[in-house]
Formats: structure tokens, C-alpha cells, sequence
């Protein structure tokens, strides 16, 4: 439902503003959509690298917990 209001009330305004510029806004329209494009490229883009710097710092921080416990073991096996 969210979802409709927000296309019609976008369309309403799309509709509002190209009676008011005089159809200036149905040319700056490819432009206008280019940049929303960008900026979610962009978002989506920085979501991954953080996702990806969450992986890395969990894989890291784990990977050397389980080396030093593998050390640990294979020292005390050696000394029995």
C-alpha cells in the first residue's frame, strides 16, 4: 500500500511540476534519473565494501584464534 501512494504521489509531482516549468522538467527528466542512478550505484557500492571489510575483519580476527589454538595442541602433543 506504501508502495502506491508513494508511485501516485511521484507521479502527481512529476505531473504538477511539468504543467508549472512548462515541460522544462520532461527534458531535464534523462538527467534528473542519471543521478538517482549514480547515487544508488554509489550506496550500493559502500554497502558491499563494508560488508566485505565485516567478512575479512571476522575471518581474521577467528583465523588467528584457531592458529593459535592449533599451536597450542600441537605443542602439548609434541611435549607428551
Amino acid at each position: 500500500m506504501k508502495l502506491l501512494l508513494g508511485v501516485t504521489g511521484a507521479l502527481a509531482g512529476v505531473i504538477v511540476l511539468n504543467i508549472l516549468t512548462g515541460g522544462a522538467i520532461t527534458a531535464a527528466l534523462p538527467i534528473i534519473l542519471e543521478v538517482i542512478v549514480n547515487v544508488m550505484n554509489a550506496a550500493s557500492i559502500i554497502e558491499a565494501i563494508t560488508g566485505a571489510a565485516k567478512n575479512i575483519a571476522t575471518y581474521l580476527s577467528q583465523g588467528g584464534q584457531e592458529t593459535s589454538e592449533l599451536r597450542l595442541r600441537h605443542l602439548q602433543q609434541h611435549w607428551q
